[in-house]
């Protein structure tokens, strides 16, 4: 299961890093999953 949330300052505050609870860093990758497909 994916799940994913606006990470931006708006909608995280002050925890808008990109960082997950567990310390791992957020990246896309175009091209894995055609847009729109998730």
């Amino acid at each position: 299961t994916v799940t994913a949330y606006c990470p931006c300052k708006i909608c995280c505050g002050k925890w808008a890093d990109g960082y997950t609870a567990s310390g791992h860093k957020l990246q896309a990758i175009f091209g894995f999953f055609p847009l729109s497909s998730l």
